[in-house]
C-alpha cells in the first residue's frame, strides 16, 4: 500500500510543481516602479537559544533605494542601494546589502551570479534555495530560503553558524 502511495506521488507531482529556473523566476515575478509594504523580521540566535522580533516598513524604487524603517522595538532606518548598504565600511556587509537589494528587487541576473537555484512553482506561487557560489559569501551565509507570489512574500536567512533571521511581508502596495 505505502509503495503505491509513494508511486502516485511521484507521478501526481509534476501536475502540480515544475523545477525552478532563474528565468523563470524573472518571468513570474514583478518588479514595479515602487513598492512598500511592511515587514515583520524574526532573528534567532544559536548561542543565545532565543529569538528577536521586530517589525516595520519598508519602501523601494527600482535601481535607486531600499529605505528599511524598523519600528519596533527600536526605532531605526537603513538605506540600502545597488552598491550596498549605506556607510558600509566593510566589504562583507556591502556584499549582503547588494544581495539583499537583489533579491528585494527581484533581479535574479544578479543573484544567478552569485548563488545556485533549486525550487518550485506551482499555481499558488514559488520556492525557492538559494545555495551562495561566491566564495566571499559562503563563510557566512549557509542558504537564502524565498517564496512568494508576484512580490517576495517571505525570505529566510540561515547563516552558517546556525543563526537565522525570517522576514515576512505584507500589505504590498506597487
Amino acid at each position: 500500500m505505502m509503495r503505491a502511495v509513494l508511486l502516485l506521488t511521484l507521478l501526481l507531482c509534476p501536475l502540480f510543481a515544475q523545477a525552478l529556473s532563474f528565468t523563470d523566476l524573472a518571468s513570474r515575478t514583478g518588479s514595479p516602479q515602487t513598492l512598500s509594504g511592511q515587514f515583520r523580521q524574526t532573528k534567532y540566535l544559536t548561542l543565545l537559544d532565543t529569538s528577536i522580533e521586530s517589525a516595520g516598513r519598508f519602501s523601494y524604487r527600482r535601481d535607486d533605494e531600499i529605505r528599511w524603517i524598523t519600528q519596533t522595538p527600536v526605532a531605526d532606518e537603513l538605506v540600502m542601494t545597488p552598491q550596498g548598504i549605506d556607510g558600509a565600511d566593510n566589504p562583507v556587509a556591502a556584499l549582503i546589502g547588494r544581495i539583499f537589494f537583489a533579491v528585494m528587487s527581484a533581479d535574479w541576473p544578479v543573484l544567478e551570479q552569485h548563488f545556485t537555484l533549486s525550487g518550485e512553482l506551482s499555481e499558488q506561487g514559488w520556492q525557492a534555495r538559494l545555495l551562495p557560489l561566491d566564495e566571499e559569501i559562503a563563510p557566512a551565509v549557509e542558504r537564502i530560503e524565498l517564496s512568494g507570489g508576484d512580490y517576495l512574500r517571505r525570505l529566510e536567512l540561515i547563516e552558517t553558524g546556525g543563526d537565522r533571521v525570517r522576514i515576512d511581508f505584507s500589505d504590498l502596495q506597487p
